[in-house]
């Protein structure tokens, strides 16, 4: 038994939390579908074994006392190849952490034998594909296969799971037809942390993305989300937005996988540009709206689906809050009612902590939508942070990305009666 990592994560105050893992508590396993017929080059499934790692870490860290979070953290951790040792390879993991999660990291190779991804089954199958899809079971990612679905190239979904995994098939498999659905899930034998996040999952995920994908000889990775929640534009100062598609992360990562992998590498989110709603409406169109509207009721979108607590309150477990982010977006797109609690309930909205995501967003939308075409006004709105999206430096243009919120403005307006 031989410990392969450990990471001592620092708070903006004293507080100091350590973290060692050793060989026979994780492993990474894929449980159904087969990697293409090429060979994996180490260099990648080191970047997996980390990005899993980092995930990890992030679920098993306590809470620090008084607000305080976590600033820094120095992760040691063994690899296989030689690539991680090139200061270059790290900085860029290390830039795309900070910006994910907004902590400072601090990545610490060391050469010696490492097997967290279990053995996978691999494809005789000469078939070919054009594009690697991430699949959650999610809303926005039912909507993207269902448009991949009825589209000329040829898709191979893949996904992460922990609870989902029959979900996860009676959609893409089942109910769109794929041929094959890759998963891959976690073996754990360690505690989860109180102070557990979500910053750093989609690293994880797309590299997961990347190993399937260089199988089957492709650079192109697709995840879908809506632009409203991709581009992380927070409703108010008191929100840090998670960056799971954000556009510069796909820019990263596709720097990062082609520098590790070789080939032009690109990630790409064909809804960046749209609403939740018009997503959706996309994939009804393409599929028919019984069936998108039948598969809908098998996603997750829900912060807060597993728990049987909110903030501010109580609820039953396996069932959306009504109150979160996603859960309101959420209902922008789709009038389903199986939630907890329901915004569109005035004494839910008014409730201190109950309605704080709603208020916030009204608050938000309804000084866009009293701007009207006043773009310098938008742009003075937006949190400093969320200009970084824009042209020159940025991946989108001004106009498009106000675009975007006015019309996510009249939705929400709509949906909500406002």
């Amino acid at each position: 038994m031989t410990e392969i990592v450990r990471c001592r994560i620092e708070g903006y105050k004293s507080d100091v939390q350590e973290i060692s893992l050793m060989s026979d508590q994780l492993s990474l396993v894929m449980t159904n579908g087969k990697l293409g017929p090429e060979n994996i080059p180490d260099a990648l499934t080191d970047l997996v074994n980390l990005a899993f790692v980092i995930h990890l870490i992030e679920r098993m860290q306590d809470k620090f006392s008084g607000g305080n979070r976590a600033n820094h953290y120095r992760l040691n951790i063994r690899v296989n190849s030689d690539i991680f040792t090139d200061p270059k390879i790290i900085d860029q993991i290390q830039n795309i952490l900070l910006f994910m999660g907004g902590a400072t990291w601090e990545i610490c190779t060391e050469r010696g034998s490492v097997s967290i991804l279990s053995e996978c089954n691999t494809s005789t199958n000469e078939r070919r594909i054009d594009q690697v899809a991430l699949f959650s079971g999610g809303l926005d990612s039912t909507c993207g296969l269902a448009i991949f679905s009825e589209s000329n190239a040829i898709t191979q979904p893949v996904s992460f799971y922990t609870q989902q995994k029959t979900r996860q098939l009676q959609i893409a498999v089942e109910g769109l037809n794929y041929s094959s659905l890759v998963q891959f899930t976690r073996r754990v034998n360690a505690d989860s942390g109180k102070g557990r996040r979500s910053y750093y999952r989609s690293f994880f995920f797309l590299t997961l993305a990347a190993l399937v994908a260089k199988s089957w000889g492709v650079t192109r990775v697709i995840q879908v989300e809506n632009g409203v929640l991709a581009t992380a534009v927070s409703p108010g100062e008191a929100w840090y937005m998670t960056r799971h598609a954000h556009p510069r992360l796909h820019s990263e990562c596709a720097k990062l996988f082609s520098d590790v992998c070789g080939g032009e590498w690109n990630i790409e989110n064909p809804a960046l540009l749209l609403t939740k709603r018009e997503l959706y409406q996309n994939a009804a169109r393409q599929i028919g709206h019984d069936k998108i509207a039948q598969l809908a009721q098998l996603t997750e979108t829900c912060w807060f689906h597993r728990s049987p607590t909110i903030p501010g309150g109580e609820k039953d477990n396996n069932k959306a809050c009504g109150l979160c982010i996603p859960c309101i977006v959420r209902r922008t797109a789709l009038q389903d009612t199986n939630y907890h609690y329901k915004s569109i309930d005035e004494n839910v909205r008014n409730d201190e902590r109950k309605g704080r995501s709603f208020r916030d967003y009204y608050g938000f939308l309804s000084e866009i939508l009293d701007l009207g075409d006043n773009i310098a006004g938008f742009y003075n709105l937006l949190p400093e942070v969320s200009r970084e999206l824009l042209y020159p430096e940025g991946q989108m243009a001004l106009k498009d990305l106000h675009s975007l919120f006015v019309r996510f403005a009249k939705e929400y307006m709509e949906t909500f009666r406002l």
